[in-house]
Order: structure tokens, then sequence, then C-alpha cells
């Protein structure tokens, strides 16, 4: 059951969801800055940028909170995990047949939950290079800096969120032995 909850489907769909308020909160304090630096001075351009500025705060607070929950829950399963392999097997009332699945887990070979994270993870960590890869080459003296952080902002986030879901992966896999699920 820990196993399960480790690589649950609703802890990946959060993950993508914070990658997600993280890009928008760095595309916020862009358009913040962006705003600032015009050379009118209007009130209604200082509005907006008070508006832009609560909008990225509250964006990049919700981005911290999250992330942090999302990491000390991965935290508390894994420490639940190790000190359930420390804990002696099932009692022989309660031991399964050889070959037999548990009821409420699927059989070791079907590792489905496994597969789904490392592709979802993996296909971050690829958009997120290729990303990169597109941008560097336009990379000048020139390159509005506003451009840059935006860029940035888009790929430091789904790098992030493709390292974190390949790390849950590489450990759920080491804590059981070698098995996919």
């Amino acid at each position: 059951m820990l196993r399960r909850r480790n690589l649950s489907p609703l802890r990946l769909v959060l993950l993508w969801i914070l990658a997600a308020d993280a890009v928008l909160s760095c595309m916020l304090w862009t358009a913040f800055a962006k705003n600032l630096s015009g050379s009118s001075a209007s009130p209604v351009e200082y509005a907006l940028a008070a508006v832009l500025l609560l909008l990225a705060a509250v964006t990049l607070a919700a981005a911290a909170i999250g992330l942090t929950a999302w990491l000390r829950r991965g935290r508390d399963l894994r420490w639940l995990m190790a000190d359930w392999a420390t804990v002696d097997g099932e009692p022989a009332a309660y031991a399964l047949p050889p070959g037999a699945a548990p009821p409420d887990e699927p059989a070791a070979t079907g590792g489905g939950r496994w597969w789904a994270w490392l592709l979802a993870s993996a296909l971050a960590c690829l958009a997120g290079l290729a990303l990169l890869g597109a941008v560097a080459p336009a990379l000048g003296p020139d390159t509005d800096p506003y451009d840059l952080a935006a860029s940035a902002g888009v790929i430091v986030p789904l790098l992030g969120a493709g390292a974190l879901g390949l790390a849950t992966c590489a450990y759920h896999r080491r804590a059981l032995g070698g098995t996919a699920d």
C-alpha cells in the first residue's frame, strides 16, 4: 500500500500542477518587471504593476508551499517504507501462497505506475532540454532580458519537475530491490 502511494497518479498530477504554477509565477514576475521598465508612468500602469506583483507573489508562495508539502509527503512515505522493510515478514497465518500477489497491489511484473512516472518525468526533462536547445542559439548581446527570464521560467520548472519525478522513480525501484512495481 505504501508503494502505491509513493507513485500515485495524484502525486504525479500534483507535481505537474506545481511546475505549471512555477511557470505562471515566473511569467507574472516577468510581466511585472517589464511593465515597470516602460518610460511612461501613468497611474494605470502602476495599478497593473501592483496587481501583477500581488498575483506573482501569491502564485510563487503557492508553488513553494505545494512543493514543500510534496517533498515532505515523499520523505514520510520513504521513511515508512524503510521502517516496513525492517519488520519481519507477514505472520504465517497471513502469508500468501508462493507466487501470489497481494489483493491490494498489482503483481510485481505489472509496473504501470512506475513506467507512467518514468515516461512523464523523462518527457518533462526532454521538453526542458529541447526548449533550452531552441533558446540557447538565440542568446546574444541584443537579447531582451525579459525574454530570457520568461524562457528560463519555463525551462527550469520543466527540468526540476522531471528530475524530481526521475528521482522518485529511482528511489522506488531501489527500495523494491530492482522490480518495477
